[in-house]
């Protein structure tokens, strides 16, 4: 969930708002001015780089605690650019801070989906077995290669089953 996050182009470093934004260090960092302000309305700030080296070290307990620290980074733009958004607009204009909570929306959102459709407990076989260990989650969703090799696998067992019901 974390690589496809910072993969998207609306977050990754050199995307499209990724480079305005710096969602990967926090927000009274990438824009100094802010700070004060900043930290008088969020009360947990967050950042791409600080789940990353959360992630690294094996500090989330479950999935939902990390999927709510990257829906955080999103939630903590859109608290803090609702202003910006509520304020009226010149014709023809949007404000950087406008474009932020419309696309820290979209990714909160987003990023939500994504760990329902993603994120679920270690099953507790595996747990038994000693493979994962504390912090650890598993993808739900089968990767595109595995489900197509899983489906030619199908196929060639359809007609293999075909081949010796004709051969009888």
């Amino acid at each position: 969930v974390y690589a496809k996050v910072t993969k998207h182009d609306w977050v990754k470093p050199d995307g499209e708002f990724g480079r305005k934004i710096h969602w990967h260090i926090p927000a009274v960092e990438a824009f100094p001015g802010i700070r004060e302000a900043y930290l008088a309305k969020i009360a947990a700030p967050m950042d791409l780089g600080q789940v990353a080296t959360r992630l690294q070290r094996r500090g989330y307990e479950a999935p939902a605690a990390f999927a709510a620290d990257v829906a955080l980074v999103f939630d903590n733009a859109v608290t803090y650019n609702q202003a910006a958004k509520s304020a009226p607009q010149p014709p023809g204009e949007v404000d950087l801070a406008v474009k932020i909570y419309d696309v820290a929306a979209h990714l909160a959102d987003w990023s939500r989906h994504l760990a329902l459709e993603c994120l679920v407990d270690v099953p507790d076989d595996l747990k038994a077995a000693g493979a994962p260990k504390r912090g650890d989650y598993i993808c739900a969703i089968t990767p595109p290669d595995l489900r197509v090799a899983r489906e030619k696998d199908r196929l060639d067992a359809r007609r293999a089953e075909r081949a010796a019901a004709d051969a009888d």
